[in-house]
């Protein structure tokens, strides 16, 4: 009997180890390997995240640069849409003041005849009364009007012949001491007239000389 616990003991002993041998070999390594998944990176991780960053930088600069360039291509077609507007309204506005002094010529030529009419009837006018009074005021009147608006009665009598202001109807010989002088106004058939300094009307005049 006594020597029979020492088998059982043996038994249980070899038992003990082979439940103890029934564990999975590789159940440490597994859990080990687990641990050092957590505990360690991937090699090669950390360059493929630095080349993600770096790659979105880049494409950060990019959209910028394109932004900035797109800035710039808009802002220069501003300043030559503005500059085109200016010019076009200067080219208006002169537009619109030569035809406003067009127009204003035109009017004060055609009021000339009614100046030339008024002159002669006071040149062929007898009656010193009120009438001729009346008369020179009117024509004293429409006068300063014209005027006001850039008219201009030219006065050729006794100055030099200007064929660009006046026009040669009459001839008189020059005396004998004024032989070879240059022609003089001698006298006016009608007066002719400036507008703004522009000669609009020629002077009818007779030469002398």
């Amino acid at each position: 009997t006594l020597n029979r616990q020492p088998s059982h003991e043996a038994h249980g002993e070899h038992r003990a180890a082979d439940e103890g041998s029934s564990v999975p070999p590789d159940a440490t390594a597994d859990t080990g390997g687990g641990i050092g998944a957590q505990g360690n990176r991937e090699p090669g991780s950390e360059g493929r995240s630095d080349s993600a960053h770096g790659s979105g930088a880049d494409g950060a600069g990019a959209d910028l640069q394109k932004a900035l360039f797109e800035r710039d291509e808009y802002l220069d077609a501003l300043r030559r849409l503005q500059a085109e507007f200016e010019n076009y309204r200067k080219r208006v506005a002169k537009q619109s003041i030569d035809d406003s002094e067009r127009s204003t010529q035109q009017l004060i030529e055609k009021l000339l005849p009614v100046l030339d009419t008024v002159e002669l009837a006071l040149e062929h006018s007898s009656d010193p009364g009120h009438a001729l009074s009346g008369l020179e005021q009117v024509a004293q009147s429409l006068l300063d009007t014209l005027s006001k608006e850039g008219l201009e009665k030219v006065h050729p009598l006794g100055q030099g012949f200007d064929p660009a202001e006046h026009e040669a109807v009459a001839h008189e010989p020059a005396e004998g001491g004024d032989e070879g002088a240059e022609p003089v106004v001698a006298g006016v058939m009608r007066s002719g007239y400036r507008w703004k300094g522009k000669p609009i009307r020629p002077a009818m005049v007779k030469v002398k000389g």
